[in-house]
């Protein structure tokens, strides 16, 4: 089985920089000959150095890989098992350099370059941020 993180939603609060968790979920996407499934996390931490005063924000976005639910419990134990996730039991992502004023008033999705650690290995991936503002 393979499994790749591919997107992420985070929400950002206009004017203040702040990433929030409310709306926020990491997934993945796997496929088999037969068919392709999503697991979801919206059991998300971010630690972030987004704040008013900055223009550029950096973050470390971690889920421990049990709460993935693809809304079927033998395939998501059956990752967890190939991730060996009771050995690495956390995926986390990284992103530096975000320029808030690039996406600052708009409802947009911008394509970040990400580093994930997943079970002890770190991917360069490019993945995509929806953004959308709070009002």
């Amino acid at each position: 089985m393979k499994c790749l993180i591919i997107i992420l939603t985070t929400n950002f609060l206009l004017g203040n920089f702040e990433l929030t968790k409310k709306n926020s979920f990491i997934s993945y996407t796997g496929n088999h000959l037969f068919h392709e499934w999503t697991g979801i996390s919206k059991n998300i931490e971010i630690d972030t150095d987004c704040s008013k005063e900055s223009i550029n924000c950096s973050a470390i976005i971690s889920t421990p890989i049990i709460n993935f639910d693809s809304q079927n419990s033998n395939r998501d134990s059956n990752m967890l098992y190939h991730l060996n996730a009771f050995t690495f039991p956390v995926v986390n992502l990284s992103f530096k350099n975000l320029n808030m004023i690039n996406i600052l008033g708009s409802n947009k999705t911008i394509y970040l370059d990400t580093e994930i650690n997943l079970n002890n290995t770190n991917y360069k991936q490019n993945i995509p941020l929806n953004i959308s503002n709070l009002d």
